[in-house]
């Protein structure tokens, strides 16, 4: 085999490094959604209960700079700096906190394992470990880190409790009822571990993310009629909002919320189970109410669509819809109708054969017509929205508030004999004693005439009874 010349070897290394180099810068820009990259290395231990502090965790990178991390009293940001996973699986999540003092608490994160096309948000609550500073060391809760060689963790948000110190209350004519659980802020990072060996290396690429600008959470009530036990309703529960991101179409999107069973009777509320919820909406899916006897109309609604489609749709259905109501749809640009429960209030059929087959009977219905049961709705947040903008298809993780809507619906579209009952339950003290005399009065009347209906019904049965006596 012929040799290779000392000239020809250094134009072959002169080659080789060139094509190095440009695969290196294809390797960076491969993606556009990728703008800057860290590399670090961190080796964070846990032995039983006992972690190490988060600055001895942070300066094993030779790039971190305290100095870098100054504290600002009027910033009250959370901002991830670095990732780490303990020998036990854990994976801890290192922050920066501008404003050090103890009313800021860090509550939750947004991580998902899969990226690009596969991207699953999760929202995970944190654990603080350590604090020095302006820094902040977090175990993730219920994660568990994976076995694989190469592990991805693909971060949108983060999120802290809102704090009526420096976090101002919502005002407006569409605010009323809502709250900000917990204040989101973007982080945009995919973190890559990789394992070589025994050691553990990190390599961070800064990822877009969309901002929800302004979000409204709520429910209408539509009728399904009268049934067995009660009057039933459908609350059809939404998120309305904007975003920072110029949307043609929204093709999918992820969130979470919690679902909490109460119960009502006259003015004391008792609530029960805490449920949490995680769904996945396209935008072909329809779903709608079950309707029923007595005016329960029958809608249908699609999971996703433009408000202004919404209320179009909507109205064309007959729906109700008044003009307050109206306005505050049209004030965001897009809805997400993500979850239907069941709304029990009034009397049944039970009820009505009760009322009538047995004396005093109406007084269990009227028990019941003031007694209700439902569910309520809080802590929603979006998670990722698929979406088209210009025939190009994104999609990004959101950083969006926890927020919970007003146990009120926005809009009711109620049967007659659900406004009657309901007109029951707004009656003053004096209203149920003027009832309630009328009706000892009507009992003291009806009382002769049930002991002659008695009378004659017991005619034959008192003939045949006297048969058989006579007969023994």
């Amino acid at each position: 085999m012929k040799r290779l010349s000392e000239r020809q070897k250094r134009v072959l290394a002169i080659v080789l490094a060139v094509i190095l180099t440009v695969g290196a810068i294809m390797a960076t820009v491969v993606c556009d959604r990728y703008y800057k990259t860290r590399w670090g290395v961190i080796y964070a231990n846990a032995d039983g209960n006992t972690y190490s502090s988060v600055l001895d965790d942070l300066k094993k990178d030779e790039a971190f700079k305290p100095d870098d991390y100054p504290e600002n009293r009027e910033d009250y940001s959370v901002k991830v700096i670095q990732v780490a996973e303990s020998v036990n699986g854990e994976l801890f999540v290192y922050v920066y906190r501008p404003y050090i003092k103890s009313t800021l608490k860090v509550t939750s994160i947004n991580i998902s394992t899969a990226i690009n096309d596969n991207l699953k948000y999760q929202n995970y609550a944190l654990t603080m470990l350590s604090t020095s500073g302006v820094f902040g060391k977090y175990r993730v809760e219920d994660f568990a880190v994976k076995k694989d060689a190469l592990r991805y963790y693909d971060i949108s948000a983060i999120y802290r409790e809102w704090n009526s110190a420096f976090d101002k209350p919502m005002t407006g004519a569409t605010t009323t009822g809502q709250t900000v659980n917990e204040v989101s802020y973007a982080v945009g990072q995919l973190w890559t571990a990789t394992t070589l060996g025994s050691s553990v290396t990190y390599q961070m690429t800064e990822i877009e993310t969309i901002q929800v600008t302004d979000q409204f959470v709520g429910f209408r009530r539509y009728s399904d009629g009268v049934h067995f036990n009660s009057l039933e309703s459908c609350d059809a529960h939404f998120v309305s909002f904007s975003t920072d991101h110029e949307i043609d179409r929204i093709i999918s999107a992820d969130l979470e919320f919690d679902v909490t069973r109460y119960g009502q009777f006259g003015g004391n509320t008792e609530y029960y189970e805490k449920e949490h919820k995680s769904v996945t909406l396209y935008d072909h899916e329809k779903t709608g109410n079950e309707g029923g006897a007595f005016d329960g109309g029958t809608y249908i609604w699609n999971r996703i669509s433009s408000t202004a489609d919404y209320i179009a749709d909507m109205k064309k259905q007959g729906v109700e819809m008044s003009a307050e109501e109206e306005r505050a749809f049209g004030r965001y640009e897009w809805i997400l109708n993500f979850y239907e429960t069941t709304y029990e209030a009034g009397t049944g059929w039970r009820d009505i054969l009760i009322s009538m087959l047995i004396p005093g009977g109406f007084i269990w219905s009227i028990c019941n017509s003031v007694t209700k049961n439902g569910y309520v709705v809080s802590d929603v947040t979006l998670l990722r929205l698929e979406f088209e903008t210009d025939n190009v298809i994104y999609n990004l993780g959101v950083v969006s508030n926890k927020q919970t809507g007003s146990i009120d619906p926005t809009g009711e579209e109620e049967n007659a004999i659900a406004k009657w009952f309901d007109s029951l339950g707004e009656m003053p003290w004096w209203g149920w004693f003027i009832i309630a005399v009328v009706v000892f009065l009507l009992l003291c009347m009806i009382k002769p005439v049930l002991n002659l209906v008695v009378t004659i019904i017991s005619i034959p049965f008192n003939a045949i009874s006297s048969l058989f006596k006579k007969k023994k």
